[in-house]
C-alpha cells in the first residue's frame, strides 16, 4: 500500500515539473539571451560609423620627425546637402576607441556638396598638426566604419639655404654679410646649442649699404608644407607675428634686443580671412621687420600664429557633437578654430636638434651676436 501511495507521490511530482519545465526553460533562454541593443537605429538615409585615425605622414608633424600621432584632439566634419555634421574628441579619455558619427549616406568624394576631412593637434591651444582625408568615400547603410588618412604639417626652421624661415630682404649689408639664413647659437650665446639665430640690422637699413639710422623695413619669409590645403581656411583674425622676450631655458646673453615691429604683408588678412591659405601644399607668410633708428643690439624672438578653420570660415547649418570620455554633449560654437606655428611649445626656441617643440624663431639685433 506504502509502495502504491510512494508511485502515485512520485507521478504527481513529475506533472507538476512537466507542468513547470516550459517555464523553466523560457526563464532559463531569456537570461542567456544578449542585452538588448538600447541605442537607437539611425533614420533611413543614415549610418553610423565609428571613426578611425591613421597616420600617413612621411615625415613628423612640424619637424623632420614629429608625426601627427602625437596628437590628442581631433575634429572630423563631414559636409552634404548643405549641411555639416561634425565631432571632435580628445583621445586622452578616448584611448583605443573610435568614436562613432551618424551622417547621411553618400559618396564623400569632393564633387556634387558632398566632402569630409579630419584635424588632428594638440587640445592645448589647438595646435594643427595634420589633415587627414577619407579613404574610402563611398559610405552607405552597410558601411560600418571609416578612416581617415592623416598627412603632417611641417615646418623646419634651420641654419641652411632650405629653413622654413628666410630673410628674403636685404640680402646682405653691403660687405657681404649675409642676412639670408641663420647661424647656430653656441654656448655662451644661447643655453639651447643649434639654434639658428638670424641677423638683422641694429638700425634699420639703407638698401646698398650698411645698416644706417634710417629705419626701413626688413623683410622676413616663413613657409609651412600643409598636406590638402584647400580645407584649412584662414580664420577669423587673421595671422600675426607675435613678439616674445625670453624663452625656456633662457640666454646667458640677456634676451634684451630691441623687439621689431611686425607687419603680416601676405596673405593679407584684409582679404584672405575666410579663404584657403594656400594654393599648394607650400603656404608663404611674408611681413615686415621694422627695426627702431634708435636699436638696441642684443636677442629678440617671435613666433607665428595662424587661426585656421576647416571649410568655412563660417558654419552655421551644422550638427555637432563633442566626446569628453562619457560624457557627450552638442556644442554651439563650432568649428573649432585651429592654430599654425612652427611648433607646440611658444616658450622654447625652434632648433635643429631631434624632437625639438618650440616655435619661437630668434633674431640677432645687431652683429655681435655673431
Amino acid at each position: 500500500m506504502l509502495f502504491i501511495r510512494m508511485k502515485k507521490t512520485l507521478f504527481a511530482l513529475f506533472a507538476v515539473l512537466l507542468v513547470l519545465l516550459p517555464v523553466i526553460l523560457l526563464a532559463t533562454c531569456d537570461l542567456l539571451e544578449p542585452p538588448p541593443d538600447t541605442e537607437e537605429p539611425p533614420p533611413d538615409g543614415m549610418v553610423r560609423l565609428a571613426v578611425n585615425v591613421v597616420d600617413g605622414s612621411a615625415g613628423r608633424a612640424l619637424t623632420t620627425d614629429n608625426a601627427p600621432s602625437e596628437a590628442d584632439y581631433y575634429e572630423v566634419i563631414f559636409l552634404t546637402d548643405g549641411r555639416y555634421y561634425q565631432m571632435a574628441w580628445d583621445k586622452t579619455n578616448n584611448p583605443t576607441t573610435s568614436p562613432s558619427i551618424t551622417i547621411p549616406t553618400a559618396d564623400y568624394n569632393g564633387s556634387g556638396g558632398n566632402d569630409a576631412v579630419l584635424f588632428a593637434g594638440k587640445e592645448a591651444d589647438k595646435i594643427l598638426l595634420g589633415v587627414g582625408t577619407l579613404s574610402t568615400t563611398n559610405i552607405q547603410e552597410s558601411t560600418k566604419s571609416v578612416s581617415f588618412t592623416v598627412g603632417a604639417l611641417k615646418s623646419v626652421v634651420d641654419d641652411t639655404g632650405s629653413s622654413a624661415f628666410k630673410i628674403i630682404s636685404p640680402s646682405n649689408d653691403g660687405n657681404s654679410h649675409s642676412y639670408v639664413t641663420g647661424a647656430d647659437g653656441a654656448a655662451g650665446t644661447l643655453k639651447v646649442d643649434y639654434t639658428p639665430i638670424f641677423p638683422i640690422p641694429q638700425a634699420g637699413y639703407v638698401a646698398g649699404s650698411n645698416p644706417s639710422s634710417t629705419s626701413e623695413a626688413i623683410t622676413g619669409e616663413w613657409t609651412v608644407t600643409i598636406p590638402n590645403p584647400g580645407y584649412v581656411k584662414l580664420a577669423t583674425g587673421g595671422w600675426s607675428v607675435v613678439p616674445v622676450t625670453s624663452i625656456t631655458p633662457n640666454t646667458t646673453t640677456a634676451f634684451g634686443g630691441t623687439t621689431p615691429t611686425y607687419t603680416p604683408t601676405t596673405p593679407d588678412n584684409s582679404s584672405a580671412v575666410g579663404s584657403a591659405i594656400s594654393a599648394t601644399t607650400t603656404a608663404v607668410f611674408t611681413f615686415d621687420i621694422v627695426v627702431p633708428a634708435t636699436g638696441t643690439p642684443g636677442v629678440t624672438g617671435f613666433y607665428i600664429n595662424v587661426p585656421v578653420r576647416a571649410f568655412d570660415n563660417t558654419i552655421t547649418n551644422y550638427e555637432a557633437t563633442i566626446l569628453n570620455g562619457t560624457t557627450v554633449s552638442t556644442a554651439t560654437t563650432l568649428p573649432i578654430t585651429w592654430n599654425i606655428r612652427g611648433g607646440t611649445d611658444i616658450t622654447v626656441a625652434d632648433t635643429t636638434v631631434t624632437n625639438n617643440t618650440g616655435a619661437v624663431i630668434i633674431l640677432g639685433v645687431g652683429t655681435h651676436v655673431f
